[in-house]
């Protein structure tokens, strides 16, 4: 035995590979690797290599292995599942994505409470926008099932979402928005029904607002996957009701506005905006009084 792992070593050596005691490994040159790395991919005369991650087709409800055999949490794989492709990492016996990358951001905004930083964009006379939803840790507030998703809020814990200089944005500055970007980025098609109707999804901007690849389009009604020209950025993120959990992850996301629905009762549902994909468009809809939901800002 101690023969053979003498000859591995050897060829390990040979091959730019260098294993030390503790069973780090160094690919790539004859460098020590980092402590605390147990693998150190290092780029030689310039040549760039990456990490493959294993290929394979986890189901729509993300929550099987897929294939024959055991799965372990932390095990990472490339999902190449039609409409979920991407890399996923197992969490809890769960399947989730392991980041979301945000494109079409202008600039970055730092909070200087906690540093946590946003892209953002300017989208004209709807203002400049988070293009990814709010992290901040009000008390109260939850995180979403799937990293990098952000976190959910309540009508109450919505309001404090934002940092000093944004705010959480109105049932009206919703509007402008989607009507910015209908023009822009969708060929300024007919928004219908009107923009301002209620609990009916309008408009076919739904597209260009989400991010591709982590939609759920496993149903056989599914929305095309998103392109996200618009840089606005939309994750799946679902919402969480009290007494009922998480709802709809990797199917829909409903974003809290600031707008009550009765001006008289603060404390009631306010309006928001939804797509699901299975639904053509956006939604004027409905952030329920027992519910949290994620969160963009605007600036002022």
């Amino acid at each position: 035995m101690k023969v053979r792992k003498l000859f591995f070593s050897c060829l390990l050596l040979i091959a730019g590979t260098v294993v030390n005691g503790n069973a780090q490994v160094t690919i790539g040159s004859q460098s020590e690797p980092p402590a605390g790395a147990l693998l150190n991919l290092e780029n030689v005369s310039g040549v760039k290599k990456g990490l493959l991650l294993p290929y394979v087709e986890l189901p729509s409800d993300l929550k099987q292995w897929g294939l024959s055999g055991e799965s372990i949490d932390g095990m990472v794989v490339y999902n190449i599942a039609s409409g979920l492709e991407g890399a996923y990492v197992r969490v809890n016996g769960v399947w989730k994505p392991l980041a979301v990358s945000v494109s079409g951001a202008e600039s970055v905004f730092t909070d200087p409470d906690d540093g946590k930083s946003y892209a953002i964009k300017d989208y004209g006379t709807a203002g400049v926008w988070f293009i990814q939803n709010s992290e901040k840790e009000v008390v109260g507030s939850i995180p979403c099932e799937n990293p990098g998703y952000g976190r959910l809020y309540t009508s109450s814990q919505a309001k404090l979402a934002c940092p000093d200089g944004w705010h959480l944005p109105s049932d009206e500055e919703w509007n402008v928005l989607e009507q910015s970007i209908n023009t822009t980025y969708n060929d300024n098609l007919a928004i219908s029904p009107s923009i301002d109707s209620y609990l009916e999804y309008r408009g076919s901007y739904d597209v260009v607002m989400r991010i591709p690849a982590i939609w759920n389009r496993s149903a056989s009604n599914a929305r095309p996957d998103g392109t996200n020209t618009s840089g606005f950025g939309a994750v799946p993120s679902g919402y969480y009701l009290n007494g009922n959990g998480y709802k709809e992850n990797g199917y829909s996301t409903i974003f809290m506005t600031s707008t009550p629905v009765d001006a008289s009762n603060p404390d009631g549902n306010y309006y928001a905006r939804a797509m699901h994909i299975s639904q053509t468009g956006m939604a004027r809809w409905l952030a329920l009084s027992i519910g949290a939901y994620p969160v963009r800002c605007v600036k002022e």
